[in-house]
């Protein structure tokens, strides 16, 4: 039978199963996350696990994001989580977390780049699963064989020893940024009773532990700056040409002023022409007058003295 899965999608855009090992609930920063698996064991007796935020909305479940604080305080519980399981204290009495059933929510699609990546002992997390399961199949033992096949399953290897108890847990836990293309198909046997129905894919081949990259919220804020710088550059650069278009603006204005004055000028001169030009012609038509009256005088020399 199958194990609960949740559907992701990598940065492809590749649709892929995960197992749900667990979900959790952590008080101090409000928030709730769940691990999940996608079938890939490490060296040194190490399975990779994949932690994600999300909240509940009705039925569904939504991936979400969260900040380092969150992630920190995430890390911890699930280092208590562990630690509770596995020296059977039980996980009932504690203030510190709170175990989430989403046996019957529908968890919608996520990008599996915006989880953070854990390195956890196998034996541990079968143990951690089991726990959360509710007992559907038991947890396997070093004296039965078919336990250790079914572990073999899940894809992580049975310990010949249990781990220590007073073992660091945080020695196990380690977070990088990855990005998986992987696809999940997990058998139990029988013992596990039956939960909704889920896609299954093959097996994808198990690729190698990505390390080293860089944190998502880094980049994010890294993004965040870059863009505040830009707008501050592009804000100065709108007063800059504010205060440019009002210096043109202005010496358009007082050039139209210049050109209005000159049009007056231009006119008021073509009036004062027009003036000397009346004048002028009447001065001509004066002297052409007197021209004759002249004439006539030097041509009738008696009459003038008749007339005196």
């Amino acid at each position: 039978m199958n194990l609960r899965t949740i559907p992701l999608r990598n940065h492809a855009g590749e649709h892929m199963n995960a197992a749900l090992v667990c979900a959790f609930h952590v008080p101090a920063c409000d928030r709730s996350f769940l691990l999940y698996s996608l079938n890939e064991k490490l060296g040194n007796r190490l399975a990779r696990a994949y932690l994600g935020a999300f909240a509940m909305e009705e039925n569904s479940v939504r991936m979400i994001g969260a900040n380092t604080h969150e992630w920190d305080s995430a890390l911890q519980v699930l280092k208590t989580l562990l630690d509770d399981v596995n020296t059977g204290r039980g996980t009932a009495g504690t203030d510190s977390y709170s175990l989430v059933d989403l046996s019957e929510k529908d968890v919608q699609t996520a990008r599996v780049e915006t989880h953070r990546q854990l390195q956890i002992n196998q034996r541990w997390l079968l143990k951690l699963l089991h726990h959360a399961a509710g007992g559907q199949y038991e947890a396997p033992g070093e004296d039965d064989p078919g336990d250790a096949a079914e572990s073999m399953a899940f894809g992580f290897e049975v310990l010949e020893e249990p781990p220590q108890a007073t073992e660091s847990l945080m020695s196990k836990l380690t977070t990088v940024s990855t990005d998986p293309a992987l696809a999940v198909n997990f058998s139990f046997g029988e013992r596990v009773r039956a939960l909704p129905p889920t896609v299954e894919r093959p097996l994808a081949p198990v690729q190698p532990a990505v390390t080293g990259e860089p944190d998502p919220f880094e980049s994010l804020k890294k993004v965040e700056h870059n863009i505040q710088s830009l707008m501050t550059n592009l804000r100065q650069k709108k007063d800059v040409l504010l205060a440019e278009r009002l210096r043109l603006s202005t010496l358009e204005r007082q050039l139209t002023e210049r050109e209005t004055a000159m049009a007056l000028r231009e006119t008021a001169m073509q009036d004062k022409d027009a003036l000397l030009r009346a004048g002028f012609s009447q001065l001509k038509d004066i002297d052409s007058e007197l021209d004759e009256l002249f004439r006539g005088l030097a041509s009738n020399p008696g009459e003038k003295i008749r007339a005196g």
